[in-house]
């Protein structure tokens, strides 16, 4: 079978939130819900999906906001998957963090989302991927596999599938371009390393689906991606 893959841009930066199918039955994956959740059951349910899980490249808020409205819909018992450096911005303790941080940003923003930010769901599925060693988690149930790929936040990571030849890359690698390391936690210096000396390992035929715009490969971004040289 072919993936079957969806992309949803929602909230006000048009995150892109994505659909995998990579099975002939009708579960599938819900990847960085950041926004739009009733848009997002609404493309589930025309497909006739059910998620078995929720997939977090990272928690910034605009990867997140739709958490709260799949899991009210869905049930407490549909796993949230994140790496373990991002746990303490979910969940309560965590949704006044994500709600001071967008206070700081844009209050009306903060005010806007609040009650969303509130009932934020705890993680239930917490990825131990250490940045200093080749150690790929999986993700149960599926072809993919976790990369840690620092740099834009701490706990950054894309998901791959070898099987596929396809890579969820959050906001680590874009089209021709790479995600912001002048965030609190970020690192100019690990995204270049996660990009240089993790996702540029990939076959130059893997498909990128990135965080934000539109899709690309590896082989591509070698070639024309002029932050990553050498």
């Amino acid at each position: 079978m072919i993936p079957q893959i969806i992309r949803i841009p929602v909230g006000v930066i048009g995150t892109n939130c994505y659909i995998y199918r990579e099975n002939n039955d009708s579960t599938c994956w819900v990847i960085d819900p950041g926004g739009e959740s009733d848009r997002i059951v609404q493309s589930l349910s025309n497909e006739g999906l059910t998620p078995k899980g929720i997939l977090l490249t990272h928690t910034h808020f605009d990867h997140i906001l739709g958490l709260t409205g799949l899991i009210e819909h869905y049930g407490d018992s549909l796993p949230v998957f994140v790496h373990s450096k991002g746990q303490s911005s979910l969940g309560k303790t965590g949704g006044e963090k994500q709600k001071q941080a967008l206070l700081m940003m844009s209050p009306t923003m903060a005010e806007t989302n609040s009650e969303i930010l509130a009932k934020l769901p705890e993680p239930t599925e917490i990825f131990y991927v250490n940045p200093g060693t080749e150690q790929q988690e999986e993700v149960p149930g599926s072809s993919l596999v976790v990369i840690q790929t620092s740099g834009h936040t701490p706990d950054s990571v894309c998901y791959f599938s070898a099987k596929f030849g396809i890579l969820f890359s959050g906001d680590t690698l874009f089209r021709e371009s790479i995600g912001r390391s002048d965030f609190p936690g970020g690192s100019s210096q690990d995204i270049l390393h996660s990009i240089g000396r993790k996702l540029y390992l990939l076959s130059e035929n893997t498909k990128v689906y990135p965080g934000h715009g539109g899709s690309t490969t590896i082989g591509h971004e070698k070639s024309h991606n002029p932050f990553i040289t050498g």
